[in-house]
């Protein structure tokens, strides 16, 4: 008798509590490392926007360092030997630290044999530079004009890779704009023909030209 009380006090029990009133070993509930999930304090989604902003520039900042730039063009352009020239012919005053004429997978640098140019006018003047070399005549022509306001050169040819002909630089024209009565100057001009055969490169480059009448 005293057996069966204890039987249906033991069951009315569990129905009373359900499993609140187990011990903790036996809890059928949240598994612990959920729980401590739950447990753990939100994020604060400000600390998340700025760790992602961090994280982002981070990000920007190694993208900058992977794109660092080249050397500036000129620099890498105008690496001709150095060879220092200065003449006046006609109208013309020509400096400069260096050129070379590259044609034909040849690079010409030497120092200019004939030195002449078309005394020309108020409105017009050449500057006509000739020299062998690598056993082949090589030539810089440049014709001056002016408008007016500005002098500058509306033609430039070189000798091609045979010496034979010219290669021309039209497409670009026109080179050297400066006010009448100015000095041209640049550490650096880099010219490439119409054609895409020839380069002319000229350092250190200062240029003054007395034409200042439109033709």
């Amino acid at each position: 008798m005293n057996f069966q009380l204890h039987r249906y006090f033991f069951v009315g029990l569990t129905i009373l509590c359900g499993t609140g009133c187990g011990s903790p070993s036996t809890d059928l509930g949240t598994p612990p490392k959920q729980a401590a999930e739950l447990n753990k304090p939100a994020a604060n989604d400000a600390d998340d926007v700025n760790t992602a902003g961090v994280a982002g520039g981070t990000a920007v900042e190694e993208e900058s360092a992977a794109d660092v730039q080249p050397p500036p063009t000129e620099l890498l352009a105008c690496s001709t030997p150095a060879r220092p020239e200065h003449f006046e012919v006609g109208r013309v005053e020509w400096t400069s630290g260096g050129h070379s004429v590259d044609v034909g997978g040849v690079s010409s640098t030497g120092a200019f044999g004939t030195i002449s140019g078309d005394p020309g006018s108020p409105s017009y003047a050449t500057a006509e530079l000739t020299w062998f070399e690598h056993g082949v005549e090589r030539r810089i022509n440049v014709y001056f004009a002016s408008d007016g306001v500005n002098w500058f050169a509306d033609e430039i040819r070189t000798y091609n890779e045979l010496g034979n002909d010219w290669n021309y630089y039209r497409a670009g024209a026109p080179y050297f704009v400066t006010p009448v009565g100015q000095a041209f100057e640049a550490s650096c001009v880099d010219l490439t023909s119409d054609d895409g055969k020839a380069q002319l490169r000229l350092r250190d480059f200062k240029l003054k030209v007395d034409v200042s009448i439109p033709e």
